[in-house]
């Protein structure tokens, strides 16, 4: 299910009848790598803000240490919640699931697939 975004930065995700576990996949890199002033190593994702979900009895924010959130989470931090690039949900649908992002590093792009690029001339961003 591809996320569809939304003019506000956000992006909606709507889960259909009968899936009851999803994972959120995104690209990824080392913390040093995407964060100013971090020498971590631990492999990040996405950074996420907020969770809301939208069933047939409304609308209802998902905590984002909720049990949920299954594999692939880095420990929640005040206001958002790490992704290592592959992380799941247990929810079960139809829901509508509504992602805010707490920031957007810059993930670098490795050489091999730069150098590839380069080759080919050049390439337009589809970010």
């Amino acid at each position: 299910i591809d996320a569809q975004p939304v003019p506000d930065g956000s992006f909606w995700l709507a889960i259909p009848p009968g899936i009851r576990r999803l994972r959120l996949v995104s690209r990824s890199g080392l913390a040093r790598d995407l964060l100013a002033n971090s020498v971590a190593t631990r492999r990040l994702g996405v950074s996420i803000a907020r969770l809301a979900l939208t069933t047939a009895r409304g609308p209802r924010d998902l905590p984002l240490d909720d049990s949920a959130l299954t594999t692939g989470w880095h420990r929640a931090e005040p206001g958002r919640r790490w992704t290592n690039g592959r992380a799941g949900l247990a929810l079960r649908g139809p829901v509508v699931l509504h992602i805010t992002l707490a920031e957007r590093p810059a993930y670098p792009q490795p050489r091999r697939i730069a150098a590839r690029i380069a080759s080919y001339g050049g390439c337009k961003s589809v970010n």
